[in-house]
């Protein structure tokens, strides 16, 4: 099935665009009021058993005042956690942007609401240096490994405040679970 969604004009573009406007991070309290409405927008998908996979900077939309979740071009229906054949085929294809995504993501062995999570922490590090999460990583392949297997985790911003040093832990746990 091919579905349509039609959408309110947000006038602001993409979180991306934004980002490049000012040309560097954003203030602590718009990464802060961007990521409560990106939460909210997950919340909303994943108690509908959908999990976005592709969070990143060019898929929210954003205004002066809020952020919106597009483009669920990736999006997957969870079926029930039993190990039922649904469960294993959405485990079976793996999509997204290869530097967002989690490590179990890279390894391809599933790609759960605690992906998009992930997603979000690196998407934060974006508001947060006005650039990627593996700045150094320049192709797919080497991402994908690095994220994987080499058990290291994004830099977490130095001038973010305890508190938001803290949230970006709690979304960048090498374990889903």
């Amino acid at each position: 099935h091919m579905y349509n969604l039609c959408m309110e004009y947000v006038t602001g573009g993409t979180l991306f665009d934004a980002i490049r406007r000012l040309g560097g991070p954003l203030e602590e309290a718009m990464i802060q009021l961007y990521t409560h409405q990106i939460v909210q927008g997950l919340e909303y998908l994943h108690e509908n058993k959908l999990v976005h996979c592709d969070i990143k900077s060019q898929n929210i939309l954003v205004t002066e005042e809020s952020a919106k979740i597009a483009d669920l071009g990736c999006a997957k229906l969870v079926q029930g956690v039993a190990e039922d054949e649904d469960s294993v085929e959405a485990r079976a294809t793996i999509s997204g942007t290869p530097v967002f995504m989690a490590p179990e993501v890279a390894r391809g062995e599933e790609q759960g609401f605690e992906a998009d999570i992930w997603a979000l922490g690196c998407t934060i590090i974006e508001m947060a240096t006005g650039g990627g999460p593996w700045p150094e990583i320049n192709d797919p392949v080497s991402a994908l490994y690095r994220i994987g297997f080499s058990g290291d985790l994004p830099e977490i911003p130095s001038r973010l405040s305890s508190k938001g040093k803290d949230f970006l832990s709690k979304c960048l746990m090498k374990d889903p679970r």
